[in-house]
């Protein structure tokens, strides 16, 4: 295995070997199982009935983490040692094959926590006669203690399974006496659990393990930023969230596979989700190439098909792509369920579906032994998860690409300075209009750029090349050569300090600026105020450039309000940015009314032709199919597909499910042109047209689970939007 980047206190493997307070100050999730079980053992005395614990959880889901912190409570609490013994057998399991071994393995453990000797029984032949005796004497010398046990069993189910010949004895133990808590955890819920005619038949409550959620991962990630002051940690929570809800997912949302994503990041940072994961891919090969080696070849064959077709499958299916008959494939995945590499799903008749029970195995499988295409398709799933938990897809696109405060008044790219200082100046408005240094820029104010004194034009773009190249204070003697009038040389050496990002000074320059009469400064710290959240702040100083006269403030109040979603309000100056001919004043007044599903002729009216303005593809469709141009939205997308302009289908598509298009959509999924690749691209979008229609009563089943979180999500949105759009 790779040596890890990360600090030895946060570990891959063997959390029983954690010292206490390091298993305490990181226990940050699972906490509601340990309250569960805790809040159990506090107020539950052990007498008569005893209630036993399974934890239910995937290799590497924090189940010997958990039962470890278990083992510190108890040990650290000064009340629940005075009336329990905590017994972790985590190392010492392999030497269980008879349940007089693990009466062995309880005797020595008393020993060494009670420092006293216990006397064993004679051993003769008959060894259920043994573990009685033994059990006995140590019924005795817990008693004589005034203590119970806790007995912690990590891979309880191969115990069950090693002492399968002395079930009925321990049955009758737990049974006949209350001075034993056992808490166990496995990787499957095997029969010894749930087959009725089983010694340990209802005998445990389950716990399962589920994945993580974002919020856990979230702060996982903040808290060892924290600790171990790893600022990048902060750093990506904070600023890609899509890429790291698409690593959860498609890691399965392990506690293990999170310190290999972290592991990853900290030492090789990647552009996309699905990079992260190949990264990942490194530290489980070995791993998992054991574990797929150890495979009998039929066993391998079947294993590898069912991981390339991703979602749950039956036998007929499996026989077909194994080109197996369905006898040996039945008896094959019969014997791979016991192993726990594929896992039942059960269906609604008496043929099941099968998957590859450890998705994230399932996933390595594809990226480590499929085809192209086979990449291809987990390629495309990771980018449509990265883009989907960007955001809520329209208000992403829209506020993020489309409608940024920064984009449009503060230009936040190092290289676009200087847009315009004071439109409405009282000095020498046509002489001292300044410019973007961008080419882009100058030609959208050629016009003013033609008017403008060269020598002045000749400052400003030096002061622009001369910041962009962080020559911060040549940059700001070259602005202080202009004519300091109208606060316009404080404002181009704010600039310099705002692009150097020490916000204080550029404050107080665009400040000094502001009383020489530049408005433009006023835009300046809003935006400022705004990237920093300070909404408030923001609000007060558009209202001020606003109230003197500029422009563009009317825009920024418009955004402003439409992100606090005050939609009275930003409609109000959106109006009179559009009276001001500024043309983004009409895309964000189309957004407010489609996002508030309100005034839906008048969002149809603003709709600009594409030669007076690019909009949108997935606003422009969304709002003519809420007027009911279903024709025209429909042709739309199909020369969209044409195209093949893939990044605009998928919140196309969704556009169009939340207006009814559900037939639409699906024919395109399943065209005989187009349906592969969409399909391919667009997985849980299509699954969950798929239900919509209803066609396929295991749909459901057969989704892989590790979408089907995101297919319902989709499901969700759509009768969100209904409602609002239609009422129902």
């Amino acid at each position: 295995m790779t040596n890890y980047f990360l600090p030895n206190r946060i570990r891959f493997y063997q959390s029983a070997n954690t010292d206490a307070k390091t298993i305490k100050d990181d226990f940050l999730v699972r906490i509601n199982e340990f309250d569960v079980i805790m809040d159990d053992i506090r107020n539950q005395p052990m007498k008569g009935s005893v209630q036993h614990f399974l934890l239910l959880g995937r290799r590497g889901s924090g189940k010997s983490t958990l039962i470890k912190r278990i083992q510190v409570e108890i040990e650290e609490d000064a009340a629940l040692a005075q009336k329990y013994i905590a017994i972790n057998l985590a190392e010492e399991q392999a030497n269980i094959f008879r349940l007089f071994d693990l009466m062995e393995e309880i005797a020595t453990e008393l020993e060494q926590k009670l420092e006293i000797e216990i006397k064993r029984p004679d051993i003769n032949a008959d060894a259920q006669g043994y573990t009685r005796d033994l059990f006995s004497i140590i019924h005795n010398t817990i008693t004589s203690e005034g203590k119970k046990i806790v007995l912690l069993l990590d891979n309880i189910d191969r115990i069950f399974e090693n002492i399968k010949d002395d079930a009925g004895i321990l049955r009758e133990i737990l049974l006949n006496y209350d001075d034993l808590k056992i808490i166990g955890g496995s990787t499957r819920f095997t029969e010894h659990f749930w087959k009725y005619d089983m010694p340990f038949y209802e005998f445990f409550r389950v716990l399962e393990l589920k994945p993580l959620t974002s919020a856990e991962i979230k702060s996982l990630l903040l808290r060892w930023s924290e600790k171990l002051n790893l600022p990048t940690l902060a750093e990506f929570v904070h600023t890609r969230s899509g890429q790291l809800e698409a690593v959860r997912i498609l890691t399965d949302g392990m506690p293990r596979t999170l310190l290999f994503f972290v592991n990853v990041l900290l030492t090789s940072k990647q552009e996309t989700g699905y990079e992260y994961l190949r990264q990942i891919m490194d530290y489980v090969t070995p791993q998992y190439q054991e574990r797929l080696n150890n495979l009998a070849p039929a066993h391998r064959k079947i294993v590898l098909n069912l991981a390339f077709i991703w979602e749950a499958a039956g036998t007929g299916e499996i026989a077909a792509v194994t080109q197996m008959k369905n006898n040996v494939v039945s008896a094959q995945l019969k014997e791979l369920v016991r192993l726990n590499i594929v896992e039942i799903v059960p269906t609604q008749n008496r043929n099941n579906l099968y998957r590859i029970s450890e998705r994230f195995f399932n996933l390595w499988l594809i990226f480590t032994q499929g085809s192209p295409r086979d990449k291809k398709r987990a390629k495309c799933l990771t980018i449509f998860l990265e883009n989907f938990y960007d955001g809520d897809g329209l208000n992403t696109i829209a506020l993020q690409h489309e409608l940024q405060l920064e984009e449009y008044l503060l230009s936040s790219s190092k290289t676009d300075l200087l847009t315009k200082a004071n439109a409405k100046s009282n000095y020498s408005e046509r002489e001292h209009q300044l410019v973007n240094k961008t080419q882009e820029m100058k030609d959208i104010e050629k016009d003013i750029l033609q008017e403008t004194p060269q020598t002045m034009t000749s400052i400003i773009e030096d002061v622009g090349e001369l910041i962009v190249k962080k020559q911060w204070g040549k940059a700001i003697k070259r602005a202080e050569e202009l004519e300091p009038v109208n606060g316009i040389v404080d404002y181009l050496i704010g600039e310099v300090y705002r692009t150097k990002e020490e916000n204080d000074s550029a404050i107080r320059f665009y400040q000094k600026a502001i009383v020489k009469g530049n408005t433009h400064a006023l835009i300046r710290i809003a935006m400022m105020y705004y990237l920093e959240e300070k909404y408030e702040q923001s609000e007060s100083f558009l209202l001020k450039a606003f109230h003197k006269g500029d422009a563009e403030a009317s825009l920024g109040l418009g955004l402003l309000y439409s992100l606090q979603e005050k939609y009275e309000q930003s409609v109000k100056f959106l109006e009179k940015a559009i009276a001001n001919g500024l043309e983004m004043g009409i895309r964000l007044l189309i957004w407010n009314y489609y996002t508030t599903g309100k005034n839906k002729e008048r969002a149809l009216e603003l709709l600009p032709n594409d030669s007076e303005m690019t909009i949108m593809p997935a606003m422009k469709i969304g709002v003519k199919a809420w007027n009911g141009n279903i024709k025209e939205a429909i042709d739309e997308t199909n020369q969209l597909i044409d195209k093949k302009d893939f990044n605009s289908l998928p919140e196309i598509f969704k556009q169009l499910l939340y207006h009814h298009q559900v037939n639409y959509v699906y024919s395109l999924f399943m065209s005989e042109q187009y349906g592969p690749e969409l399909r391919e691209r667009l997985e849980p979008l299509y699954y969950a047209t798929a239900l919509l229609l209803g066609r396929d009563e295991n749909m459901t089943l057969r989704i892989p689970p590790e979408i089907q979180g995101t297919v319902s999500e989709i499901l969700a949105k759509v009768k969100e939007k209904r409602k609002l759009y239609y009422g129902s």
